[in-house]
């Protein structure tokens, strides 16, 4: 037992240095090795437990490039904000930091709905804690989050959500890298997605936990990641008009693994292949299962024509199939963009599209398609005004049920940067949609101010 007391010492040792910061620490990682050695018993193996843990350490302690800092163009972002809140040093290599959002925001459909529209204006608080490392390899982070809603006369449609999650990544050594998130988080359906179905008297509130991991390796001509994401989801029980609804037949576990190839076939352009598969179980299936597994393949091009433009695109096909023999499986082609702009450091333009299979609100619907579209543009007159624009375009189609939902949405700001990390904007919007379940159009606009802060 003394034995494996001191080998378990000896492990600790060496990780701690190993990811630390000390400039010193390949020196002190062999002595520790050396001690361990020195106190290992005759009759143990040399490749004990202490010379298994300095190999993988090894690892880890090996400066890579692959998470070196790169040149970045400046953007929008950092001629408005030139330097980032600096936080609080709570001990060497542990930074503290907050920052808080509060808004009033008018809207003149809270309910996005067609017909008996009803306005309110809402006051809204979204503060943030962060606590991370700022080691020179590796880095880990604790972050919580809130998003409390209150209105002015509606008050069933107050609410409050709330995140945490821990995010850490870690150099392996050799280009290589370990991405781990893991979070908790307390949500809301928004009015007018495809979860808010019956009208509730409240909005369907559900408790979602995810886990994802990945791997990968990057630099030279070839790159490679593998990673994949495990989600739960458990929805509370609601009311409508008074009477209770039980929406458990909603909890869901959702399962994905993906595998990335790059490519590099010249300095700026680069080929790769993602092929994925998922699974989706419901905790109970009213008349028919909806389980369901499937997968996608995806092959495109990236091209980087220098640090400013980065274009990424890609075609394929996303296969859905379900335990219910008849329901229709999905078959359709797939595809993926994502593209970044930066003409100058005043100007940078963003834009996604994708598709997706999610899990379906309703219990005779097996799952919902989602395509979405997505464009962002930045623009800084100075390094104390910005103004953002974004526009959106959802549709979410439910298989086995005519109709789907539309959903589309444009929103601009002006943000001003009233002193340091002190920052005041106006925000408006408007928005269009069309719901498979209240047939007809609706629309909505909003307008409102945020002050921001951060630490």
């Amino acid at each position: 037992m003394a034995y494996f007391r001191d080998e378990m010492l000896t492990i600790g040792t060496i990780f701690a240095l190993a990811i630390g910061n000390d400039p010193d620490k390949h020196r002190k990682i062999e002595q520790a090795i050396r001690l361990g050695d020195a106190n290992r018993p005759n009759a143990a193996p040399k490749s004990g437990i202490a010379g298994l843990a300095a190999f993988v350490v090894a690892c880890l302690a090996v400066p890579s490039p692959a998470l070196a800092a790169e040149s970045k163009p400046k953007t929008p972002i950092d001629l408005f904000l030139p330097e980032e809140a600096p936080g609080v040093h709570l001990s060497p290599g542990l930074v503290l930091k907050a920052s808080a959002d509060a808004a009033v925001e008018y809207d003149s459909n809270i309910y996005n709905i067609r017909s008996n529209v009803r306005s309110d204006t809402v006051g809204i608080f979204m503060p943030e804690l962060t606590v991370a490392t700022d080691w020179a390899r590796h880095s880990l982070a604790l972050i919580g989050s809130a998003e409390i809603r209150r209105y002015f006369d509606t008050t069933p449609e107050n609410s409050n959500q709330w995140a945490i999650k821990g995010v850490g990544t870690f150099d392996l050594g050799s280009r290589a890298s370990l991405f781990v998130e893991g979070g908790l988080a307390d949500l809301i359906e928004r009015r007018g997605t495809s979860g808010d179905t019956f009208f509730t008297d409240r909005p369907i509130s559900y408790r979602q936990r995810r886990l994802k991991v990945e791997l990968s390796r990057s630099g030279g001509i070839m790159g490679l990641s593998i990673g994949g994401t495990i989600s739960k989801l458990t929805y509370s029980d609601a009311t409508l008009q008074g009477v209770p609804i039980d929406l458990s037949y909603r909890d869901v576990v959702q399962r994905e693994g993906h595998v990335r190839s790059d490519f590099d076939v010249g300095a700026k352009l680069s080929v790769y292949a993602i092929v994925s598969g998922n699974q989706v179980d419901y905790s109970r299936n009213i008349g028919v299962s909806r389980n369901s597994s499937g997968y996608s393949v995806l092959g495109g091009v990236r091209y980087q024509v220098n640090a400013l433009v980065d274009v990424e695109g890609a075609a394929g096909y996303i296969h859905q199939t379900f335990d219910d023999h008849n329901a229709q499986s999905v078959g359709a082609a797939n595809f993926h963009l994502a593209a970044n702009w930066t003409p100058t450091p005043r100007w940078k333009l963003t834009a996604s599209a994708g598709k997706s299979v999610d899990p379906s609100p309703l219990s005779n619907v097996p799952a919902v398609v989602r395509t979405s579209f997505d464009l962002r543009a930045q623009y800084a007159f100075s390094d104390k005004v910005l103004v953002e624009a974004h526009g959106a375009h959802v549709v979410d189609d439910y298989r086995g049920f005519t109709g789907s939902d539309k959903r589309t949405g444009v929103d601009a700001s002006i943000k001003y940067r009233l002193s340091g990390h002190l920052v005041a904007s106006v925000h408006a919007g408007y928005r269009d949609g069309q719901r498979a379940i209240e047939p007809g159009h609706y629309h909505g606009f909003n307008v409102g101010l945020t002050l921001g802060a951060a630490l």
